[in-house]
């Protein structure tokens, strides 16, 4: 939801998420309370969508703080090499504090263009939880006389790509899990989950609007508005046609996995073949 305020919304992916965690696990915990780095992705009016991030080394103390330049443009320039769409959209701290430093770090972002936003995470875990916070530096003051500087809030949404959202689940999966490791899921598996999932989010919906449609529940005009879009967006085909279409994907699915074991089947053959002939 974008801030009525500042009209701005900080979308962050998981990959840029994990990136800070690590960048915090891998600090010198003896040297360093936390650590910054870049903020990159793309800006679409107010949407700050933040794909990736990279640490920045710097020294930091009570009194003064550096940050090594050089090194930030360097991995930005090979950043853009790989993903040249993506710029800089600002920077990030493993702390949940403001302080005077996080001023100056901010100062060295605003070089560029556009005006960068501030991500906080909480490494710590003080809350329990990782929280996760954005700001944006607005000025604050009498017109032409002094003037201070404000981090004001904005909101931070979860957003993924398709492949991002599968490891995602992998790993929420492993949570609780002796030695946290889960097996991958076939083709057939995966389908099997999905149409599992979709099931289930039906049965969801349905005992809602019957809520809703008995009074038990007030109606909300948004979530109708949603479901009336997903309906619209539903092909209207008979049952007998969408049965036959699927049950065609689902050869043809069939057939891909047949062929792939096959030829997996073949080539295994052939290297104990190939083996026996060396010897």
């Amino acid at each position: 939801m974008v801030d009525v305020v500042h009209g701005i919304v900080v979308q962050l992916h998981p990959v840029a998420a994990f990136s800070i965690v690590d960048s915090h696990e891998r600090r010198g915990k003896e040297k360093q309370r936390r650590t910054i780095g870049s903020l990159l992705g793309v800006k679409d009016k107010g949407v700050y969508e933040i794909r990736s991030a990279y640490p920045v080394p710097h020294n930091e103390n009570d009194e003064e703080v550096a940050i090594d330049m050089k090194y930030e443009q360097s991995m930005y320039q090979l950043h853009q090499t790989v993903n040249p769409s993506e710029t800089v959209l600002g920077w990030y701290a493993t702390s949940s504090t403001i302080t005077m430093h996080s001023v100056l770090i901010h100062d060295y972002y605003s070089k560029r263009e556009p005006p960068p936003v501030y991500v906080t995470i909480d490494g710590k875990l003080k809350s329990g939880r990782l929280e996760i916070k954005a700001y944006i530096r607005c000025k604050v003051g009498v017109p032409d006389k002094t003037q201070g500087v404000l981090f004001s809030p904005v909101p931070v949404e979860f957003t993924y790509f398709d492949p991002e959202r599968i490891g995602v689940e992998l790993l929420s999966k492993s949570v609780g899990l002796e030695g946290g490791m889960v097996p991958i899921m076939s083709d057939l598996e995966v389908i099997e989950s999905v149409l599992s999932k979709m099931e289930s989010n039906i049965e969801r919906l349905m005992d809602y609007v019957k809520s809703v449609i008995d009074g038990d529940t007030p109606p909300d005009a948004t979530i109708g508005h949603a479901l009336m879009e997903v309906v619209s967006s539903v092909p209207q085909i008979e049952g007998t046609k969408f049965e036959q279409i699927m049950n065609s994907t689902m050869q043809d699915l069939l057939m891909v996995v047949y062929l792939a074991n096959l030829t997996k089947t073949q080539m295994q053959l052939g290297e104990s073949v190939s083996h026996l002939l060396t010897k």
